[in-house]
């Protein structure tokens, strides 16, 4: 590889280290990755729809160029044949499919170009959060005289007659408290022993009272299909004095004449009757349910809604190709294997052979939400998709954005022929990047849980304030008035990016535990890999074909950020972790043609893009430099190096920080503090507590932004202070008036520049206070 691709700081051992222990109290969210706030209005380039491999622009370039990449700490792209092993070609070389190097500088493009945030898993996420009384308790529960009445219903979930749908019998349900649960199993059942405030899942429940697997060669007597024999019961109603219920609700009180099934949900906490209350601590759970009769006419489950349900009941990851369905949890697994294979005659006049299930009603008394606990996950009133819809108006219009243009796009399938869903052939494509030498992969490292908090954590995923990254308001008690996805105007917080962590070295998160303090088994969730080492270097090809010079500059912008110093890219698995962090370094562009003959050059090709987006800007309503644009300066803060303390995911045990921060009201903070927004889209949602628009007009107040002395012109002289050399051997040097910060990219240095030398130089371009161009005199 040619030239010399070294920075400032070394490249991380291959060896992971641990990150300090975290203090007991939660000062700040810490989290692996940041966001680019949400543009709300999109870039479209005005060649877009007549770009084509076919009809060549009077500027178009055509050619390849080289593309070099260094891993600055320890990388690994998985192989298809060998999960644990590195990315391997059919010649034993070790390398990394185009599609990865093309997807991962797609994304900085779109951030850089104002694009859509089109590609993303359209969920609907779930919430239930106990501490967070008007977005869910409020929603599930009432007070009422000494009584926590529900506000749910019950019923038996059946399979529908129409695919992807079901049918929901509503009956009567009443709690049973665990005392009475276990005499029941003893007499009724005749189990013994059976503990259900012992800390479980609803499946163990079954599982221990029906005896399975300990009986695996058939049922105990008095099973049938695998669930409990109802029971004659008595029962004291408990008034709810609340419209849109179908369901009576009450309690057992000891033997009587309804007949009852009873229904079994999981134990998150240890119950032990009498044990006094700790302190700070909530009131485990102590009972279970029966339902019994019929609370009339069935409910039709539409197909969304099902879907809805069974992703609320899955085992979600954020490593899901979009749009893919994903597994059953252990519970809803449990009842769908035994239940929905069943023919629909098997359930006619037995309801009670379905699903049992709670659900709440709208106001016209149409189905809002189920799921399989009394306190189930409250599905929220838009999904990914709608909530970005309701602020980028944009992301779905039948027009490429500059991504689009450039990388092509296949039709959207959520699209029908009638939206105008379109079609673009990408005009850029990259080749296998080889490694270069003798490369040998590190140990083998792992297992480790490389799942995320999802994007239901929304302290981290939905703005709260009238600022990117602000804090949520207070209610009259003082406390967080948090906005969550179920809101009608939630904001995600925009383009998800992980950050590289100072020294370049790995970090190992602790070895997960369970509840009960005992390592958590990573045989099924654990990730194993053998990663390449820090300082492998790959080399590949980049082809062009009829890419105007404003497109190939915006590659060339994204390869360093516009030549930011320190700025890195992620690739790969294990990100959170520190892995993938490389930099990259373009070569060889004079063999590069234009069809007009005309040489195309990196200088040029930058400048031109520079040009267009800040018109693009300027037009949209932003105020000052593209290149100071809130958008760019985060994006460029997040791709600098993060320090090691805070470069990890929080912990559940030991305390509960993503509660704690919760209940602090602390959310992820931004990378960057200053730069100007962009103004909001026409029909954008906008926050009801504050003005239209204010808040993306306006610049965050920063000491950093008051009286800053402006940026120079060209030709300009300027005096300046060396602070280093790039990646390209250029010198860096800061202006001494205070102005930013530039490069020395034209002339002949004088032979006594060292670091901390000053020196007079004239100023070449100013396009950003971290992006002047300076030439020697």
């Amino acid at each position: 590889m040619g030239g010399n691709m070294s920075r400032r700081h070394q490249p991380g051992h291959s060896g992971p280290r641990r990150p300090q222990s975290p203090s007991r109290r939660v000062d700040k969210i810490r989290a692996p990755y940041g966001f680019v706030p949400l543009n709300p209005q999109v870039v479209f380039p005005e060649w877009g729809l007549s770009a084509s491999r076919d009809l060549p622009f009077a500027d178009g370039i055509n050619g390849n160029f080289r593309l070099e990449i260094e891993a600055v700490s320890p990388i690994f792209i998985r192989d298809a044949k060998a999960a644990e092993r590195p990315f391997q070609l059919p010649d034993g070389m070790y390398g990394i499919p185009g599609t990865s190097v093309r997807g991962m500088l797609r994304n900085v493009i779109e951030i850089a170009t104002f694009g859509k945030l089109s590609r993303v898993n359209d969920h609907r996420y779930t919430l239930r959060d106990l501490h967070n009384h008007k977005s869910y308790v409020s929603q599930m529960a009432r007070i009422v005289g000494k009584w926590t009445v529900p506000l749910v219903n019950a019923g038996w979930l059946v399979p529908g007659s129409e695919p992807g749908t079901a049918l929901l019998h509503p009956c009567h349900f009443a709690k049973i408290e665990y005392a009475r649960l276990v005499e029941i199993s003893t007499q009724a059942w005749g189990v013994q022993g059976f503990d259900p405030g012992r800390q479980q899942s609803a499946v163990d429940k079954y599982l221990r009272i029906l005896g399975w697997p300990a009986e695996p060669g058939g049922r105990p007597s008095g099973w049938t299909e695998r669930r409990p024999n109802p029971v004659r019961m008595g029962l004291q109603r408990i008034e709810r004095p609340f419209r849109g219920l179908r369901s009576n609700y009450g309690e057992v009180t000891g033997p009587g004449e309804m007949l009852c099934h009873v229904v079994m949900t999981g134990q998150p906490s240890p119950y032990v009757p009498n044990r006094p209350k700790e302190k700070g601590s909530g009131n485990p759970k102590h009972h279970d349910f029966v339902f019994h009769g019929s609370a009339g006419s069935p409910i039709v489950v539409a197909e969304h809604q099902l879907q809805d349900f069974e992703f609320a009941h899955s085992n979600r990851g954020q490593q899901n190709n979009l749009g893919r369905s994903l597994q059953p949890n252990a519970e809803w697994g449990f009842w769908r294997s035994l239940v929905w294979d069943h023919p629909l005659e098997w359930f006619e006049g037995h309801p009670e052979r379905g699903v049992p299930v709670f659900f709440l009603l709208d106001e016209r008394g149409d189905l809002r939400a189920m799921g399989l606990a009394m306190m189930f996950r409250l599905g929220s009133c838009r999904s990914v998709r709608e909530a970005i819809q309701n602020h980028q108006p944009d992301c779905d219009k039948a027009a490429p954005d500059f991504a689009e243009t450039l990388f092509g796009t296949v039709p959207d399938e959520r699209r029908g022929a009638s939206e105008g869903s379109f079609a673009l052939a990408g005009r850029v494509s990259f080749g296998v990047a080889r490694a270069l030498g003798a490369v040998h992969p590190d140990d083998r490292v792992g297992p480790v849980v490389l799942s995320a908090p999802k994007a239901s954590y929304y302290p981290s995923y939905l703005e709260q304030g009238d600022q990117p990254g602000a804090p949520p308001r207070r209610d009259a008690k003082k406390k967080p008035d948090w906005k969550t996805w179920m809101e009608p105007d939630a904001l995600p917080r925009g383009w998800k990016r992980y950050r590289p962590i100072e020294g370049h070295q790995p970090v190992t998160p602790p070895h997960p535990t369970r509840g009960d303090g005992k390592p958590l088994d990573l045989s099924k969730v654990g990730t194993s890999f053998c990663p390449l080492p820090a300082g492998t270097r790959f080399e590949l090809d980049v082809r062009l074909h009829n890419v105007r010079p404003v497109e190939l500059g915006a590659i060339l912008w994204a390869l360093d950020h516009g030549g930011s110093e320190d700025t890195y890219h992620k690739l790969g698995l294990a990100r959170s972790l520190g892995y993938g962090t490389i930099c990259l370094r373009a070569s060889g562009l004079s063999r590069l043609h234009r069809n007009d003959g005309v040489q195309a050059t990196r200088e040029e090709c930058i400048d031109a893009f520079r040009q267009w987006i800040d018109r693009a800007w300027r037009r949209l309503g932003g105020e000052g430099p593209w290149e100071e644009s809130r958008i760019i300066t985060e994006l460029r803060a997040l791709a600098r190096p993060m320090p090691r303390d805070d470069a990890r995911h929080m912990r559940i045990n030991g305390p509960n920080e993503f509660q704690q921060a919760k209940l602090r009201g602390l959310v992820l903070d931004p990378s960057a503090t200053e730069g100007a927004l962009m103004p909001p889209a026409p029909g954008a949602s906008h926050s009801a507590a504050s003005p239209r628009g204010s808040q993306l007009t306006t610049r965050v107040p920063s000491p950093t932004t008051r009286g800053r002395t402006p940026l120079p012109s060209p030709g300009q002289r300027v005096r300046v202070r060396i602070s280093g050399q790039n990646k390209r051997g250029r010198w860096r040097a800061e202006l001494l008036d205070g102005s930013g910060t530039g490069t020395l990219i034209q002339g002949d240095a004088p032979g006594e520049v060292t670091e901390e030398s000053e020196h007079e130089v004239v100023v070449i371009r100013a396009s950003g206070r971290a992006a002047i161009e300076l030439g020697w005199e």
